[in-house]
């Protein structure tokens, strides 16, 4: 993890933060905080704006962790080692110590990130549909870590690399 920090340990995973990832918390936090919530959710000042895009900054980088959480406890109970999860500007990266053996453990490997992500969406539209809609930041929460998880699910289905999607797809290939 060069040019990490750690942050914790999970199932026996080092977690870590490059430095990278502080340049997109804050393009996130800000982009947030100055052109969405203010577009959705007019009339706050603009400390709940910060507030709101802190926020939503930490929970999309916690749901990133969990999608890659999600390979990386499917890696361990294959066989596989992980060293250590990082979380960098484009999102997180599992390291594995192996490849998989079989074009099944690639598969479901590659295909539960997606899934747990796409889940996760779902859990936080059920909860906002179960909640009152109003105007105030755990509202704004809510519907923006729905809105986000789903299509950072759906992204990483795209069958490229080094996307989950090409994972899947060069598991059906080989399969």
């Amino acid at each position: 993890m060069r040019a990490s920090f750690r942050i914790g340990k999970i199932a026996g995973i080092e977690i870590g933060v490059n430095s990278s990832w502080l340049l997109a918390f804050f393009l996130i936090s800000w982009s947030l905080a100055a052109g969405v919530f203010p577009q959705f959710y007019p009339g706050w000042d603009m400390i709940s704006y910060w507030i709101a895009g802190f926020l939503a900054a930490i929970f999309l980088f916690v749901s990133v962790l969990l999608h890659e959480l999600a390979h990386s406890l499917v890696a361990k109970s294959r066989g596989m080692g992980v060293s250590s999860i990082t979380l960098f500007i484009f999102g997180g990266v599992s390291n594995l110590e192996d490849e998989p053996e079989a074009p099944s453990t690639e598969f479901v490997m590659a295909i539960v990130g997606p899934l747990t992500s796409i889940t996760l969406g779902l859990v936080f539209f059920a909860v906002g549909r179960l909640t009152t809609r109003g105007n105030n930041i755990s509202s704004a929460l809510i519907w923006y870590l729905n809105y986000i998880n789903i299509a950072l699910g759906i992204f990483n289905l795209i069958p490229g690399f080094p996307l989950d999607g090409g994972r899947v797809f060069r598991s059906i290939v080989w399969g």
